[in-house]
């Protein structure tokens, strides 16, 4: 009887149990739902300011959108609103290792987030982004305007990264200043990337600092990119302009990157192949020579090979191989690839044609550098102009009868009788005399039925 009453008490107490094990099951559901709706974050900003309070549908900053993406372990994108041009920051924006985050600017042409140091609007500086062990891609954007003054941070102008991993595609990394990695700091880390982007005019102020990039530690692949007019002054023997650490570089163009007294413009063992590195003088090879991995290195005269850093079409600025560079053609097909996962490289920095005919001889070789040169065909023959006997008019057979090296379309004197085609009765054989025997206007010495001369029988 005792045993049936304790059962039955077992029952009573199951049945009150039971209600609250079906609340707790659906807080677990619910909860579970509301962390699966929260992953991929998709956030918009709409603002140019940099105000600090709570991200909302239409009504939310950068720095607003990266602390939501900061509170919650998941993959998360940030987009811009039609329409903005500029962020201006008044601090730096750290990036927490909370899930990755995406950032998806407006273009490099025309969307720039500014660190507002410039000028000393901020007398002691903030660097633009500080990403402490996250995963980060930052695409389509222009990052200037960072500075880390003296004793105040020392690294990473524009951005410091702390471990985690970042990627940069079609950005622009420009105008940024620290002591030591002007416009890039890297500490640490895996598989960082820099693709189709421009790191130019970064500056540092100490002694082989890296006014480009410096990595320090980690791994990072380099790819269609444009490392040029970064800076590095204020020691008297100094060198790294462009980078300092071992990176691999893969169709890069490294060129007027300065350091004091004609420092090397990098400092590391990095991997190159099809890669530019132009020394001003300070040499890691002289003379301007191609070696065996097919870079262009030495103390070559920039003003043969590269015209200026300019827009010269695609998302960022490039500088243009000239028609007679010794670059073209010059690379190794094999290694035009991108180094953090070896699938080729279809597109140059442009997002032109990445391995191009470029010197018109039938074969198609990428070029050395970030740019490659599509052929000079003025007139549309399908012959490159530096190889056009007739540049200006279309003669795909370049046909050259006097062998004068002009073109019969646009040689005036066919067979070099010095007498002109306009005139000549022959023009394509040379014939001073104007023969002419049967009056027919075509000269004997082309004639097949020139007649007989006068007095004949």
């Amino acid at each position: 009887m005792l045993h049936i009453f304790a059962t039955f008490r077992s029952l009573i107490s199951l049945s009150f149990r039971v209600p609250a094990l079906f609340a707790s099951f659906a807080f677990f559901v619910c909860l579970t739902a509301t962390q699966s709706t929260m992953a991929q974050l998709s956030l918009t900003v709409t603002r140019s300011d940099d105000r600090n309070a709570v991200c909302i549908s239409g009504d939310c900053s950068l720095r607003e959108a990266i602390n939501a993406a900061n509170t919650v372990a998941t993959n998360d994108t940030i987009n811009f609103a039609q329409g903005l041009t500029t962020i201006i920051l008044s601090s730096q924006i750290q990036i927490e290792n909370f899930g990755a985050l995406t950032i998806n600017g407006l273009g490099a042409k025309v969307f720039t987030i500014d660190g507002n140091s410039r000028n000393g609007i901020i007398p002691f500086g903030n660097r633009i982004f500080y990403i402490n062990g996250a995963t980060v891609a930052i695409t389509d954007v222009r990052l200037t305007g960072g500075f880390v003054a003296p004793g105040l941070g020392d690294i990473g102008g524009g951005i410091l990264v702390n471990g985690g991993t970042l990627a940069l595609d079609r950005v622009h990394v420009t105008g940024n200043v620290a002591l030591i990695g002007g416009g890039i700091y890297y500490s640490g880390g895996t598989n960082h990337r820099i693709i189709n982007s421009t790191i130019s005019n970064n500056a540092t102020q100490g002694r082989n600092t890296g006014s480009g990039f410096f990595l320090n530690g980690g791994t990072l692949y380099v790819a269609n990119t444009t490392i040029s007019d970064n800076f590095q002054c204020c020691n008297l023997v100094a060198s790294g302009g462009g980078f300092v650490g071992s990176p691999t570089l893969r169709n890069v163009t490294v060129n007027r990157n300065s350091s004091r007294n004609f420092g090397t413009p990098i400092i590391g063992n990095p991997d190159m192949r099809n890669t530019i590195v132009l020394t001003e003088g300070g040499g890691i090879l002289s003379p301007c020579d191609i070696t065996a991995e097919n870079n262009l290195i030495g103390d070559c005269d920039p003003s043969l090979l590269l015209g200026p850093l300019q827009d010269n079409g695609g998302p960022t600025p490039t500088q243009a191989l000239l028609p007679n560079s010794q670059a073209i053609d010059a690379g190794s097909n094999a290694f035009a690839v991108d180094p953090f996962d070896n699938s080729p490289l279809l597109t140059d920095q442009r997002g032109f044609g990445r391995i191009v005919d470029g010197n018109m001889d039938g074969i198609a070789t990428v070029d050395i550098g970030a740019f490659e040169f599509q052929g000079v065909d003025a007139d549309g023959d399908g012959i490159a102009d530096a190889n056009d006997n007739c540049p200006a008019n279309a003669n795909p057979d370049q046909l050259d009868t006097d062998n004068d090296g002009i073109g019969n379309v646009c040689d005036d004197d066919d067979d070099n009788d010095s007498i002109l085609d306009t005139v000549d009765n022959c023009p394509l054989l040379k014939n001073r005399t104007q023969l002419d025997f049967d009056f027919d206007g075509i000269g004997d010495a082309c004639d097949p039925t020139p007649g007989s001369p006068p007095g004949s029988s």
